[in-house]
């Protein structure tokens, strides 16, 4: 007996359960409870010409496309930093930049933080130069968790503000 047809039906049926996990989970992740703007800039965001002096600035590394929890990754982020951190950013001791790096003028990003295509970094600035950073790699640790994510999240801000103070 051949076994060839009963492995491609196998190999068939996991990527459909694959696909079905992948859409199932993701509808969580893909409705932020505000609505998500690639283009332009909201009032309370620093557009990316200008340069904090002194304070911190949260990027969000991204690319064109994003999954699911990419995108979850920048909600979670924006969303935490608008509730949590809002006086901060009207003060102008935090900006959040989220940041599409494979736009060619901002390729540059990824070596000047060692980080990842897809990235939660905080920059501390002084005289307007970065003066530490720090890529926040357990992000995604965190990120199927909304809760412990914030915390971890509002933990790291808290320590770079402290930090600038």
């Amino acid at each position: 007996m051949n076994g060839k047809p009963y492995l491609w039906l196998v190999m068939l049926a996991c990527a459909f359960l694959s696909l079905g996990f992948v859409l199932w989970t993701g509808k969580e992740y893909a409705q932020p409870s505000t609505p998500v703007q690639n283009t332009g800039h909201r009032a309370w965001e620093h557009p990316p010409e200008s340069v904090i002096g002194d304070g911190v600035v949260a990027y969000y590394f991204h690319i064109n496309v994003r999954c699911a929890t990419c995108q979850a990754m920048e909600d979670y982020s924006r969303e935490l930093i608008l509730d949590r951190f809002g006086r901060n950013v009207v003060a102008g001791d935090l900006a959040w930049r989220p940041v599409n790096v494979q736009q060619p003028e901002n390729r540059h990003s990824l070596s000047d933080f060692r980080a990842l295509t897809r990235s939660l970094v905080l920059e501390r600035r002084r005289d307007g130069e970065s003066s530490e950073y720090k890529v926040l790699h357990d992000a995604w640790r965190h990120i199927y968790d909304r809760r412990e994510f914030e915390e971890y999240l509002a933990m790291e801000i808290q320590r770079f503000l402290e930090a600038a103070e």
